[in-house]
């Protein structure tokens, strides 16, 4: 007996992990390339002996899993419907390598059928 199923799908959803050079100094918004999608990183700046790194959210974001910096990961963060903001306890330097753990979307259509063949005995 043999049975068909289609799969069909608008997109896939693709951990995503790459580390970003973030300057204290530097000028923000900033726009990078993150596996060919286009984030914001909206501002990065030190407060109360913290890191703070506000990252704009956009359609092609699922969601941030756990990021880090010098395998210290965040301490605690905070969300909104545009704003995605990091907080990491760490000494303060003027750059750092920002391991951002972004869950991209991805709208690559499939649409396939799927043989399955049950062998009777």
């Amino acid at each position: 007996m043999i049975k068909v199923k289609n799969l069909k799908a608008e997109g896939v959803l693709v951990d995503a992990n790459k580390k970003v050079k973030i300057d204290l100094n530097d000028n923000y918004p900033k726009v990078i390339d993150y596996f060919g999608t286009r984030v914001t990183i909206k501002d990065v700046k030190y407060e109360n002996n913290r890191l703070v790194v506000e990252v704009l959210n956009n359609d092609d974001i699922s969601y941030m899993g756990v990021s880090y910096i010098d395998k210290e990961s965040t301490i605690e963060g905070y969300y909104s419907d545009s704003i995605h903001g990091l907080v990491f306890d760490i000494d303060k330097r003027d750059s750092y390598d920002l391991d951002l753990a972004i869950i991209l979307k991805h709208k690559i259509p499939i649409n396939m059928d799927i043989e399955n063949t049950l062998i009777e005995e």
